[in-house]
């Protein structure tokens, strides 16, 4: 659900997971950050302004409403060199950064209303 403040201009982080990354359990650990985030000053004041830490993860397919697979990954997303695409707001990165675990560099920034149709949600928070 989006509210006033969320825009489609809001930028997101395009982190590429290799498998070691993933054997790693850097996907499991991002699921920690809500413990961490409920006490800290900067996700307070920013949920307090109506935003959110919000982590995105690319999926294979997503479902029409009927249930069957209605398109594949844009290509530009598919990377042969990689596990895993998360697509990490500017809260949640700054939150992986306080308390982890760290992230791969980002690919790139792109902003939510270039986000891809198929994402499923890893954190919202």
């Amino acid at each position: 659900m989006q509210t006033a403040s969320v825009t489609n201009a809001d930028e997101f982080y395009v982190v590429g997971l290799s498998s070691a990354d993933v054997l790693a359990g850097i996907e499991m650990r991002l699921t920690d950050l809500p413990m961490q985030a409920e006490l800290d000053p900067v996700y307070i004041a920013a949920s307090s302004r109506g935003k959110r830490a919000e982590i995105y993860f690319l999926t294979e397919f997503i479902e029409d409403k009927s249930g069957l697979p209605e398109t594949a990954p844009p290509s530009e997303f598919v990377d042969l060199d990689f596990h895993s695409v998360l697509f990490v707001n500017e809260i949640a990165m700054a939150l992986c950064t306080k308390y982890g675990p760290a992230l791969p560099k980002p690919i790139r920034t792109i902003t939510r209303g270039q986000l891809p149709k198929n994402l499923g949600t890893l954190l919202e928070l």
